[in-house]
């Protein structure tokens, strides 16, 4: 059953994560992103708090959990969505979401480079494709110009989430996901009231009754509901079956972003976008069975 349950969570978070974009990319228009950022975090604080408190007993964080709630929530949380945002409102909703879509083939790097895991040969095509599908996706003209120091906000968001992966692993031991998940937005929605305090005129948000349609979608469905999926796919499927559904993400946003915005990519993007789609799909593949084998292994010899 938590079985069902975690690809349930795992399709629902690719379908949410998928649209976040085009409400982000209909909101950086008129609302500036740290704004935007900040009222979502605002929004999904409260939500978060009155689950946690309606659904678990224990509201209280250890010592010794402090330092890594901080940490991850300022790199995956406060530090990702503000890239994010940045990175949207300068290129465009879909090459966004295809650049973070390379979030698993940027992670089989890690693996190599930090943790010395074998570069397989399919892993390495997969790392290849994916890099020449993002070649295709940002160097073809499309809807619009795209902005390089989008692509690099862009890149640098999908650093922080592989950061935030692997450190914040440790806490589903001791937590449950909605607790992370609560507690993390929570010290992300602190700084960015300081952020917000620093760098705007004011905390005043001129939003229609549409945008802030949007703004609730965010704070609710993507940001609460988006992370409380996710880390309970993760806690029961893993990082790499997970990331099989996640790979879907920037198909979900392509082709809303064609319905909702209008954004035309070129036939060389869309060609980008499929390969690289196509590359995480063979990588997480390779990935997972390499897992399987390794489990058998143990278990042989345990």
């Amino acid at each position: 059953m938590d079985r069902n349950k975690s690809y349930l969570a795992a399709s629902l978070t690719t379908v949410i994560w998928g649209f976040s974009y085009i409400s982000t990319k209909i909101l950086v228009d008129v609302i500036s992103p740290d704004l935007l950022v900040f009222y979502r975090f605002l929004i999904s604080s409260v939500f978060l708090i009155i689950l946690l408190k309606l659904r678990e007993k224990k509201l209280y964080l250890n010592l010794a959990d402090i330092p890594r709630f901080i940490f991850c929530s300022g790199i995956g949380y406060t530090a990702y969505f503000l890239l994010e945002s940045n990175g949207i409102m300068l290129t465009n909703a879909s090459i966004s979401s295809i650049i973070i879509g390379m979030i698993p083939v940027l992670s089989l790097l890690t693996d190599v480079v930090f943790f010395k895991n074998r570069l397989t040969a399919v892993k390495m095509a997969s790392v290849t494709m994916s890099f020449a599908g993002v070649i295709l996706v940002i160097g073809s003209p499309g809807s619009g110009v795209v902005d390089p120091l989008g692509v690099v906000f862009i890149f640098g968001a999908a650093v922080c989430w592989i950061a935030f992966n692997y450190l914040n692993g440790p806490l589903y031991r001791s937590y449950s996901p909605l607790a992370i998940t609560t507690w993390q937005t929570i010290i992300a929605f602190i700084s960015l009231f300081f952020i917000v305090m620093f760098k705007e005129e004011s905390f005043t948000l001129n939003a229609s009754l549409a945008e802030f349609s949007h703004i609730l979608f965010l704070g609710i469905a993507a940001s609460a509901g988006g992370f409380l999926f996710y880390i309970y796919a993760l806690k029961h499927l893993g990082v790499l079956s997970t990331t099989l559904f996640v790979n879907f993400i920037p198909v979900t946003t392509m082709l809303t972003g064609r319905i909702f915005l209008g954004e035309v990519l070129s036939g060389m993007q869309w060609a980008g976008g499929f390969v690289i789609v196509l590359s995480l799909y063979i990588g997480s593949i390779s990935s997972a069975k390499e897992s399987v084998k390794a489990l058998a292994e143990n278990n042989k010899t345990g």
